[in-house]
């Protein structure tokens, strides 16, 4: 176990999450809340906010967890399912990183309950930062002021985006609620691990990985070598496009070497953090895309092009039926920053 980093840059995730509130109603509430049987005792919650998927283990000894969803709400609907399929405790919470709806829901889970996550995402994740200050004293009190005013004079109008405008202000009044609730029973990992984490609950044994930088400084792989399955967290988008996290240490030239490293492992089934259960093989199409999205910024910036004429331009049109294409400018937007540090 080692000790989680207190000193990086929090203030990209401002940006992340204000992105997340503006289009988080495109997923929430479309599908309800439902858990999947991968295999005994394996299962996959998913109809979460965002499309988030969150995976838990029912062991002899208790239930791991892995990831808790993005808000108080969430978190506490998801220990209600797993109390719905059996009575063991919840041993811990393994975070695959710190994006809010992977995080935030761990604050609607039994106070104590024990945080697995590699180092960076630990400091990430620690409610001590000046961030949590700054983020729930400045901006997200001025975000929910907007969101009211917006939501008043749309009801005041009838407009049939007042509906929207509902869903994104308890979104946010969901996350002011989780993030208090962070701040004040100071919510942090309990074990941190850099390069990997072995444990075994009960009979299952567990393998933490950390393949380095991809989607974002502090992403793992959750491996069950028993049952040949990976949980990939944010490594894995399937058939949506990525949100990739530049500014929290992201490589996509990594990530797709990743990706190709896992068709050696044994592995049968994959969780994404978002979209459907697939097999290692599909991994190869989230390869693909990062390798089109990294030709085609390359190929921009040996014509000249900028940034703004990049984002007008590189429309992805083999991509045109994934999911989630408002990501489209922050994938390019990440990979030409990555391609050209100079210009940061």
């Amino acid at each position: 176990m080692t000790n989680t980093q207190e000193h990086f840059n929090f203030f990209p995730a401002i940006f992340l999450f204000l992105f997340l509130m503006t289009f988080t109603t495109l997923a929430h509430g479309t599908t309800p809340i439902s858990v999947k049987t991968i295999e005994p005792n394996l299962y996959m919650m998913n109809g979460l906010g965002y499309d988030v998927n969150v995976t838990f283990l029912v062991t002899e000894e208790g239930v791991v967890v892995i990831d808790a969803g993005n808000n108080f709400n969430e978190g506490k609907t998801i220990v209600n399912k797993i109390k719905e399929i059996t009575n063991k405790p919840i041993k811990c919470v393994i975070l695959t990183h710190y994006h809010s709806d992977h995080y935030y829901g761990i604050t609607g889970f039994p106070q104590g309950t024990p945080i697995i996550a590699q180092e960076n995402c630990a400091a990430r994740i620690n409610p001590t930062s000046p961030f949590f200050k700054f983020f729930m004293e400045k901006i997200l009190p001025e975000q929910i002021k907007q969101t009211q005013q917006k939501f008043e004079s749309l009801k005041q109008s009838n407009s049939p985006e007042l509906k929207q405008a509902e869903s994104e202000l308890k979104e946010m009044l969901d996350t002011r609620e989780a993030l208090d609730k962070l701040v004040s029973m100071n919510i942090k990992a309990t074990t941190t691990f850099d390069k990997k984490y072995d444990m075994t609950v009960g009979k299952e044994k567990i393998e933490l990985l950390f393949p380095g930088p991809t989607h974002t400084d502090g992403n793992i792989i959750v491996y069950l070598p028993g049952r040949k399955v990976a949980i990939m967290g944010d490594l894995f988008f399937n058939g949506t496009f990525p949100y990739i996290d530049f500014d929290a240490g992201c490589n996509t030239a990594r990530w797709i070497e990743c990706l190709y490293e896992l068709q050696k492992m044994e592995i049968n089934k994959v969780i994404p953090g978002h979209g459907p259960i697939a097999t290692k093989e599909t991994l190869k199409t989230q390869a693909e895309f990062l390798t089109d999205l990294r030709k085609a910024v390359k190929d921009a910036l040996d014509k000249g092009l900028t940034l703004d004429e990049m984002k007008k331009t590189i429309m992805l049109e083999k991509y045109k039926n994934y999911r989630m294409p408002f990501f489209r400018e922050n994938n390019i937007e990440s990979v030409y920053q990555e391609m050209t540090p100079a210009k940061k």
